[in-house]
């Protein structure tokens, strides 16, 4: 087993570890030791001063503050010149946030039977006590409360449970000596961890933040049947107001060990993260042997993430990324929150200017990892102006315009493409490519009112598109698409011999126009007079907004077939249609008095396309293009419907179908169904680069590839007492006609820990948890 990728991993994880471990001094500007002076402010029920000595008695709810310090107690002995007190019987210790401020400084919170110190020089001691410091209670034989606000506990208890103040924690840590220091950092030397009274194991000394959510280990394990047995112990420090990071080690029985690092930096106008992820795989996935998908098996994984965003003045921003992986299989494995957000991640550095008439960014997006296909753009400049006045007149402008060298880098296969033995020689993989494109859109806008809640907007302008570099081969549909297929890593065999762009074709400026008019309305009618409880209903208003859209755009003069695609922007056709389009909303008031808002009951929209030229390769669809309708029905917060549904007229073929319903009943029952039916391939494709169109599909390539996706999914949380949560979820692959996942999990209140099982089983992959997580800190948890 090779050791070189976790060394490199586990050098950078340790020294930021070494960093991290090193106990936080000093204090905030705020915490720092007054200086003496001011009188002491003694309140209780029976008062005494010696004017000669200037010792004072209290008794009965006395109560002293001084310089933010407050101390209650049943009995106080103060000197009023010297600050020296002393007290007895209930005492509260506490600081305010400010010295004249009526609330509780977050963290330090004191409570014992006797204390003797002094005001004025702020140091104190006590004997047996309870305090409380953030979200952790503690109990102690003694404390010292020095001069800069530090606290010193021995023989102490500490618990982020309630429990530990009336009897036995149901976990927590002993220690010889506790530190609190002012900037919420704990620190205790000879901690034992103890789960009820029995002990865990034993560290010489751990610190940690109050103030961090999360807290500062973390514990997780269970079983799942391509990892076998697993356990995984984290640790997280706050390094600086802003800074901190966290350090995890795992171990899995069918895979190895692994180790990670999460370090966060936030201020005002910054965000930065880095996380860095290394393991030693006994057992990475394979499709045939040494290879996982065409791709050679990785047994050092690894994963290197930055991100960094930081803002400059008010009109600059710059955002950063990267993001390494060792194989292409890392993110779905071990990140699969991050890969159901998004399947392939992306590295780039974003610089954007933005002004009230424009917006001016520059960009790079360059490919780290050679198992994805990436457009690089290395560099990429552009600029926006939003739509505005023309010297003060009606007359409108919109334009944008970008110069970008655009690189297709497809993937990089360790396999060659094999099949019958006369193909062989032919199935090649896709060829990169790449040109300099200047693209610049230009629109002009003149908008005016036909009548009464009646818009009328013509439009016209021009797209002028450069490529420095074209194929002389032409490349239609049907090649772009074989292309695609053949580069995804996931179809077993594809047997296209492909018919790939060359760079011989030299040059191009591609022309093309675009006329249009919108027309839109918007009327509605009231009804004061509705009034309904059980539907929450405080009169009614339905809006109605109809609109149509006409666009022209001329025959392109260069044949998109000889240009290189990387975007939309590459495949622009002529095209001539019209959208008839109606939004429509019923809305209510909800609440009372002054607070009262408008809430939206239902929400329609509908559109259909209606084609006199149909663009190229579409002629045989005819005139009827696609209809579109999506909807959202809440008529209580309780019960939510939602839709979308697209079908082309002309075949009567349904393209897309989405459903979902979410229902409450009682607070004790709720349901989540969701459907989900699509198939792109035949949907009719629209373009405008000088309006908005509410298209759900475009002209991607990519999105014919993946093909007809069919799923069904339930979701049931059940509340069978105020202590008891059980919740099942199934989804159905109605392609494969396969229930694809089932999860089945019950939590349970425990106090001061909530603890759970859950059983799932997805595409075969069986798992098992049992699950604990700290009430306070829901962050923190085994499973």
């Amino acid at each position: 087993m090779k050791l070189t990728g976790l060394v490199r991993i586990g050098l950078c994880v340790a020294a930021t570890a070494w960093l991290a471990a090193r106990p936080v001094h000093g204090q905030e500007a705020s915490d720092a030791a007054p200086a003496a002076g001011g009188e002491l402010d003694i309140v209780a029920d029976n008062y005494e001063l010696e004017t000669t000595t200037g010792w004072a008695t209290g008794s009965g709810n006395v109560k002293v503050t001084y310089q933010g310090l407050v101390l209650e107690a049943d009995e106080v002995r103060a000197n009023v010149e010297t600050k020296d007190v002393s007290a007895t019987g209930n005492i509260h210790f506490y600081a305010l946030e400010t010295p004249d401020s009526p609330e509780l400084k977050r963290g330090f919170y004191w409570r014992g039977d006797r204390i003797e110190g002094n005001f004025g020089t702020r140091e104190f001691r006590s004997g047996a006590n309870t305090f409380q410091a953030g979200e952790w209670y503690g109990r102690g034989g003694d404390l010292q409360h020095q001069t800069d606000g530090t606290v010193v506990f021995h023989n102490v208890e500490i618990s982020t449970c309630a429990r530990l103040h009336d009897g036995t924690p149901h976990y927590g840590l002993d220690a010889r000596k506790v530190v609190y220091r002012t900037d919420g950092t704990i620190a205790a030397h000879g901690a034992v961890y103890r789960v009820g009274r029995i002990p865990v194991f034993y560290l010489p000394y751990v610190a940690w933040d109050t103030e961090t959510a999360g807290g500062n280990i973390t514990f997780s394990g269970g079983y799942k049947s391509s990892d076998g047995a697993h356990v995984q112990v984290g640790r997280r420090w706050r390094l600086a107001p802003g800074l901190d990071t966290q350090v995890e080690v795992g171990y899995r029985s069918k895979r190895g060990p692994s180790l990670g690092n999460v370090t966060r930096y936030r201020t005002d106008r910054s965000d930065s993260e880095v996380e860095l992820f290394g393991m030693l795989d006994d057992n990475p996935p394979e499709t045939t042997p040494g290879y996982n998908r065409r791709f050679e098996t990785e047994d050092e994984r690894y994963r290197a993430r930055l991100y960094h965003r930081q803002e400059f003045g008010d009109n600059w921003q710059l955002r950063l990324g990267l993001d390494a992986l060792s194989d292409i299989d890392m993110l779905e494995e071990w990140f699969d929150g991050d890969f159901g957000s998004y399947r392939q991640p992306r590295t780039y550095a974003d610089l954007r200017y933005d002004h009230d008439r424009f917006t001016a960014a520059l960009g790079l997006r360059a490919r780290v990892n050679d198992f994805y296909t990436v457009t690089e753009r290395l560099p990429e400049l552009r600029l926006d102006l939003p739509r505005q006045s023309v010297l003060g007149t009606r007359l409108q402008y919109q334009g944008q315009t970008s110069l970008a060298n655009l690189r297709m880098k497809w993937r990089d296969f360790d396999l060659d493409r094999v099949g019958p033995p006369p193909l062989s020689p032919l199935l090649e993989d896709p060829a990169d490519y790449e040109t300099w494109r200047l693209d610049s859109v230009h629109m002009f806008y003149l908008p005016f009112d036909l009548r009464d809640g009646i818009r009328v907007t013509p439009r016209a302008g021009a797209r002028l598109t450069y490529y420095e570099n074209t194929s002389e081969r032409a490349v239609d549909e049907g090649d772009l698409l074989a292309m695609f297929r053949v580069d995804d890593p996931d179809r077993e065999t594809v047997d296209a011999v492909l018919s790939q762009y060359d760079d011989e074709g030299g040059d191009a400026l591609r022309a093309a126009a675009e006329a249009g008019v919108e027309v839109t309305g918007k009327f509605y009618r009231s009804w004061e007079g509705a009034r309904s409880a059980f539907w929450k209903v405080d009169g009614l208003r339905h809006i109605v907004q109809p609109y149509l859209n006409y666009t022209w755009i001329s025959d392109p003069s260069e044949d998109r077939e000889h240009l290189f695609y990387f975007d939309e922007v590459d495949r622009l056709v002529e095209q001539s249609f019209v959208r008839v389009g109606l939004d429509q909303r019923l809305q209510t008031r909800r609440g009372e008095g002054m607070e009262k808002k408008v809430y939206t009951l239902a929400a329609m929209e509908s559109y259909a396309d209606f084609h006199f030229d149909r663009p190229e390769g579409e002629e045989e669809l005819g005139e009827a293009g696609d209809w579109v309708t999506r909807f959202r029905l809440a008529p209580r917060e309780q019960l939510t419907l939602w839709g979308l549904v697209g079908m082309n007229l002309d075949e009567g073929t349904v393209h897309r179908v989405e459903a979902g319903v979410t229902f409450a009943l009682f607070e004790a029952l709720r349901l989540d169904i969701g459907y989900l039916y699509r198939q792109d391939e035949g949907w009719s494709a629209v373009d405008s680069f000088g309006s908005t169109l509410a298209d759900y599909t475009a002209d991607d390539i990519t999105a014919l590839v993946a093909g007809e996706s069919h799923y069904l999914s339930l979701d049931m949380t059940v509340l069978f007492n105020e202590k008891t949560t059980g919740r099942a979820r199934f989804e159905f692959d109605l392609v494969d006609d396969d229930l694809s996942r089932q999860v089945y999990e019950v939590v349970r209140d425990l106090h001061c820990w909530m603890g759970g099982v859950r059983v799932e089983e997805d595409d075969g992959e069986f798992a098992v948890r049992a699950i604990l997580y700290l009430k306070a800190f829901p962050q923190v948890g085994a499973h």
